[in-house]
């Protein structure tokens, strides 16, 4: 009976010992937050880019590209540097990357003949040298009436009085003669009535993916709902995103076109936003494109179908650019819908 007794009391404390039924531990917030926002890159504080003064034309460059790399529109690009073709820059020359001694765009276009491109005479440039300019004349606005000029467009010509000269350049004719063709037209006859109940074009969101997330001062959602099949790295500037040959793309964020084209290469179609705060959006690779350049757009708006120009399959290649430089679109872009 003592050696049971005794038996017992030594296996007391090993009991003691053993491993009990414990409940498993409750997820904290932030491992159930991480879980739910798996699409969504480690959150970074705002990209900051400091961008030159001047850029450096290599060769094969396009102003489109330049353009888009230092996050400006191309257009602008053209009117700082004094360039009348933007298709027409050379290698080796410097180009303008803000407004002459920070002067506002607005002025600038008024007076492009202060902006020029910057030469380095020891470079040559890799294009044929371009036909030489007609000899500047003036233009003298007054009573108009058409008439055979050299380059057979009718341009106006002075029949009147002399009421004020303007520098010869392209706006300038171009705007005289805009004018005398909206004097001279035809005026077209409309009902009032259909004038006024004819509906305001509103833009398309229908199937807009809707999750908003709030980044750097944007309000950003995705452009489409497919799911991404290849990630952001330095190699690649951006993510893709799947999808069929026709399915909608829509603007990641409030907008304004400032490119469609092709002549950014490896992008095939590309559309190009500009957002507040000097942030791009670039959606390439599309098939039909609904938007134009210059035009404010919404998010959510309908801007472009998948396709696959520039490349072999039908994909989304999204790229967020702060300043012209690329960083992950997860870092703005919510948790998949």
């Amino acid at each position: 009976m003592l050696k049971k007794i005794s038996a017992f009391l030594i296996l007391l404390p090993l009991a003691a010992c053993a491993p009990s039924q414990v409940p498993a531990p409750v997820s904290t917030v932030d491992e159930i937050k991480s879980k739910k926002f798996l699409s969504i890159a480690p959150e970074q504080p705002e990209p900051q880019v400091n961008r030159p003064d001047f850029h450096k034309i290599s060769s094969g460059e396009t102003l489109q590209e330049i353009a888009f790399n230092y996050g400006l529109d191309y257009r602008e690009l053209a009117v700082w540097n004094g360039l009348s073709d933007p298709n027409k820059i050379y290698a080796g020359n410097l180009l303008r990357l803000s407004p002459t001694n920070n002067t506002p765009v607005t002025d600038v276009v008024t007076s492009q003949k202060s902006a020029g491109i910057v030469a380095t005479p020891e470079l040559v440039p890799s294009s044929p040298t371009p036909t030489a300019e007609p000899k500047p004349t003036r233009l003298t606005v007054g009573t108009t009436t058409p008439s055979s000029s050299p380059d057979g467009t009718n341009a106006p010509v002075k029949t009147s009085p002399l009421a004020s000269k303007y520098p010869y350049d392209k706006n300038t004719l171009n705007k005289l003669r805009t004018a005398w063709q909206n004097k001279h037209a035809t005026p077209t006859k409309t009902k009032l009535s259909e004038a006024a109940t004819a509906p305001t074009p509103q833009p398309t969101t229908d199937g807009a993916p809707q999750t908003v997330r709030r980044r750097f001062d944007v309000d950003w959602s995705w452009p489409s709902s497919g799911g991404i099949s290849q990630k952001f790295s330095n190699s690649s500037k951006g993510i893709n995103i799947n999808g069929n040959k026709g399915d909608a793309v829509y603007a990641s964020a409030d907008g304004q076109v400032v490119y469609v084209g092709t002549g950014v290469k490896s992008y095939g179609r590309l559309v190009i936003l500009k957002h507040k705060n000097d942030y791009l959006s670039a959606y390439a690779h599309n098939d039909e494109v609904f938007v134009k350049e210059s035009q404010s757009v919404k998010r959510g708006q309908k801007i472009a179908m998948f396709g696959d120009s520039g490349t072999d399959r039908v994909m989304l290649h999204l790229e967020i650019r702060k300043a012209g430089k690329p960083f992950d679109p997860l870092q703005v872009l919510p948790a998949k819908p």
